[in-house]
């Protein structure tokens, strides 16, 4: 299968891995509310998907495929020499690192996932299939304009703070319109995995944004559905590490604390153990 080479800010410690996978149109900058506490605890990857950030668009349509984004996350793993790692993933990440924790769960020590509405749905039919490939077309034909009208853009974001919410919609701003029009062609269609969830043999935690009223459902389901999950609630929306992003925080930490334990030995800065 043809996979893209993903880039990513790596804090290059000598902590355990934590892996961050951002949301449509936005970058490895998405963590920039969360990256001093986690920092502390975690040696931080924060990669960028095709056609955000510094990462190149795909090179062929084939390379979106949501499994292609998992094997592209899988060969970030070896290239860094990394053994094991967690994995959070926002919105559409979540939809790659769910899936990727079913696909690879031997690497992943535990799973972090916020509100993600394709993720926790079946792929789509026909008409949601047609309604997406539409506003690819003008994506494609409009450019940032078009871009800039869609909702999910950072520069609409009414609870972010002023310097973030520049950062992030400066990065949308950069990504290529046709970079963004094959992942809603590609990759949104295919990108629900119900089916597959009951399956998840990792600890796993659901940082829930409440006030995003159109996952509290799939939130209801996947407390229902998926093994070992532990859901923390959180006032606020969708993008919840950024908007609530200290209880975020302490949310991740926690759980990780007691899903993946560090050895003492690494956080008094003894002799590393690659984990």
């Amino acid at each position: 299968m043809r996979i893209t080479p993903l880039e990513a800010k790596d804090s290059g410690t000598d902590l355990p891995a934590l892996l961050l996978v951002h949301g449509l149109m936005s970058s490895h900058n998405h963590w920039l509310a969360n990256w001093e506490r986690l920092s502390r605890r975690y040696r931080l990857i924060a990669v960028d998907l095709p056609g955000h950030g510094v990462t190149p668009p795909a090179s062929a349509p084939e390379a979106l495929a949501p499994l292609a984004l998992v094997d592209s996350l899988e060969a970030l793993r070896v290239r860094l020499g990394i053994e094991t790692w967690a994995i959070c993933g926002q919105s559409l990440g979540a939809g790659i690192t769910l899936r990727y924790a079913v696909t690879y769960p031997d690497v992943v020590a535990a799973q972090i996932f916020t509100n993600a509405n394709a993720a926790l749905k079946v792929p789509l039919g026909p008409e949601d299939r047609a309604f997406l490939a539409e506003r690819a077309a003008r994506l494609r034909r409009e450019g940032v304009p078009a871009m800039r009208a869609e909702r999910f853009h950072p520069m609409h974001a009414k609870r972010f703070s002023p310097t973030i919410r520049d950062i992030l919609a400066r990065d949308a701003d950069g990504i290529d319109p046709v970079a963004l029009g094959d992942l809603l062609d590609h990759t949104l269609p295919h990108l629900g995995l119900a089916r597959e969830l009951a399956r998840t043999s990792v600890p796993t935690l659901l940082v829930n944004g409440r006030w995003e009223s159109r996952f509290q459902p799939l939130r209801d389901w996947a407390a229902k559905t998926m093994p070992d999950l532990t859901i923390v609630d959180l006032e606020g929306g969708h993008s919840i590490n950024i908007e609530q992003a200290k209880g975020f925080d302490q949310a991740v930490l926690a759980f990780l604390e007691h899903a993946w334990p560090i050895p003492p030995c690494l956080l008094r800065g003894e002799t590393p153990i690659h984990r």
